[in-house]
């Protein structure tokens, strides 16, 4: 329960990360969309492997999903930002019709 509310707490702060590293980031489309769908799926397995096996708070299952939750919640963020500067430069390209 403890390792939730840390999970859920820290994400505010990988957003902000995100949003202030964006104009660093170079993505192409296809690397952005491959990477939100890797954030995604890694997102899920850090929220769903704790429940799989008993997590003891502080074993490493626990530490490793905490910090795949919130890798895969930075990457995500960075994919929204830079998907949104895409947007702006070339609208065509980021949103398809």
């Amino acid at each position: 329960m403890t390792a939730l509310i840390l999970r859920v707490l820290m994400i505010p702060v990988g957003i902000n990360v995100a949003r202030k590293s964006r104009d660093k980031t170079t993505w192409t489309l296809t690397q952005l969309h491959w990477r939100m769908w890797l954030s995604i799926v890694g997102f899920v397995v850090g929220l769903l492997l704790p429940m799989l096996g008993p997590a003891q708070p502080g074993s490493p299952n626990a530490i490793l999903c905490i910090a795949l939750t919130l890798l895969s919640v930075l990457v995500f963020a960075k994919t929204l930002h830079r998907k949104t500067d895409l947007r702006k430069v070339v609208p065509h390209v980021a949103m398809p019709d």
